[in-house]
């Protein structure tokens, strides 16, 4: 059994099919697909079926597959360690996250780190959560913060954070100026920007934001979270964010939270996460300490 073949079929099973994979490769599809029948060989068994253009694991596929990834992470990490070595450099942290709680869960923790360890380089790459699976497996990052709770076991989790999500608008805002309590019903009349968040979240935004469609002029304003703040700040409507995406411009006054009587309680759970069995160095460490204090209000584990 050779490595190349480990991770040809590991790339196939990411990239979805073979012809997606020889280019991740660098090799020609045959190549590829050569390598997983010299695998299969080893191994005594198919690991892959075909259904038309779709690819699916066999039952020896399906029981190969976390070992495989784990002896790609294992030489990602080997290799990531030589390099460092032979290239003298004194250490790396890198992290993927989703784009918003980037910008608003890492920035402080990234500036305390550089300060500590000013030799040190720090790369943070942005991705939705299967780009940021993909990095985790391939060895590019060492660390992912993304959207909690985690199921898998394949990971291991650093820290979790837990925060409401909460009605935000400019305090100039017709609802927040209003001295009656507030109810769902009473964002009907007035634009409701929908930004998706966890899953759960996001169903209960959906909800209003449909029902809010008059207010909005017809339509559902869906727009990323980390434009919503200057619209909010232009006075412009209301969104369900996370208190880590507004707590600063709240506490200067600039936007207010709106007390909804009959609104779920809703929450975000940003996670910080590393393969289970990578090797984290010391600057990793220290930026996940680093991580977990930066927010002690919200962490949870």
């Amino acid at each position: 059994m050779e490595l190349n073949q480990i991770e040809a079929y590991v790339s196939v099973i990411r990239e979805g099919n073979f012809s997606r994979a020889a280019d991740k490769l660098n090799l020609t599809q045959p190549a590829v697909s050569q390598r997983i029948a010299n695998l299969e060989v080893e191994l005594g068994g198919r690991l892959l079926e075909r259904s038309g253009r779709r690819l699916k694991l066999t039952p020896l596929g399906n029981l190969f597959l976390p070992y495989a990834k784990r002896l790609m992470s294992v030489l990602a990490d080997s290799n990531r360690i030589v390099k460092q070595y032979q290239s003298g450099q004194i250490g790396h942290v890198a992290v993927v996250s989703l784009d918003n709680m980037a910008y608003f869960l890492l920035r402080k923790p990234m500036l305390e780190f550089h300060k500590a360890f000013p030799s040190v380089d720090v790369t943070i790459r942005i991705g939705n959560q299967p780009k940021l699976l993909n990095f985790l497996y391939d060895g590019t990052v060492a660390l992912g913060l993304m959207a909690g709770p985690v199921w898998t076991t394949e990971l291991q989790v650093h820290a979790q954070f837990r925060t409401r999500v909460l009605p935000v608008a400019s305090p100039n805002h017709p609802l927040a100026q209003q001295a009656e309590p507030l109810l769902v019903s009473d964002l009907f009349a007035h634009t409701l920007f929908r930004a998706t968040l966890n899953p759960g979240v996001t169903a209960v935004i959906e909800q209003i934001a449909e029902q809010a469609r008059p207010g909005s002029g017809g339509a559902v304003l869906w727009v990323p979270a980390v434009m919503v703040i200057q619209l909010l700040l232009e006075n412009q409507g209301i969104a369900m964010l996370p208190e880590y995406y507004v707590q600063d411009h709240v506490v200067a006054g600039r936007l207010v939270y709106l007390d909804i009587k009959n609104l779920p309680a809703m929450s975000s759970q940003p996670t910080l996460v590393s393969l289970k069995d990578a090797y984290l160095d010391q600057h990793n460490q220290a930026f996940i300490q680093l991580l977990r204090s930066q927010w002690p209000e919200w962490l949870v584990d």
